[in-house]
C-alpha cells in the first residue's frame, strides 16, 4: 500500500466513524426533545391515559441505547488502516507517526511500498 492510498483509506474509516457519532447524537437529540415534549404534555393533561408509563423517560431511555449502539459500531471493526507488518490498526498518533515518518507507529517496521515511477522507454 502507497502513503495516498493509506491516507485515503484512514479518511474513509474517520469519516465513517464520524457518521455514526452524528447518527447516535441526532437521535438522543431527537429523543430528547420528543421526552421534554411528552413530558410537558402529561403535566397538562394530554396523555391522562397513559397511567403510571412515563412515555418521555421511555423516549429519553430509547435515545441513549441508539447513542451507545452507534458509539460501538464506530469504535469497532475497522478503524484504522493495518500496519503490513504487524497487522495493528493505525488510527490517531500511530497513524500520524506513520504519515510523518513513513514508519509504522507501534513496530517501526516500514508502513508503505515505494512509488514505482513510470521509467523511460
Amino acid at each position: 500500500m502507497t502513503k495516498p492510498e493509506f491516507i485515503r483509506r484512514l479518511q474513509a474509516a474517520s469519516r465513517k466513524s464520524r457518521q455514526y457519532f452524528v447518527a447516535g447524537a441526532t437521535a438522543l437529540g431527537l429523543c430528547m426533545v420528543g421526552a421534554a415534549a411528552i413530558t410537558s404534555w402529561k403535566e397538562h393533561g394530554g396523555l391522562a391515559w397513559t397511567g403510571s408509563f412515563d412515555f418521555g423517560k421511555g423516549l429519553l431511555f430509547a435515545g441513549l441505547i441508539v447513542m451507545v449502539l452507534c458509539l460501538l459500531l464506530a469504535g469497532a471493526g475497522d478503524l484504522g488502516v493495518p500496519c503490513v507488518k504487524c497487522g495493528k490498526r493505525l488510527q490517531g498518533v500511530a497513524a500520524q507517526i506513520a504519515v510523518a515518518t513513513d514508519n509504522c507507529g507501534y513496530c517501526g517496521g516500514k508502513a508503505f511500498d515505494e512509488v514505482e515511477l513510470d521509467k523511460p522507454a
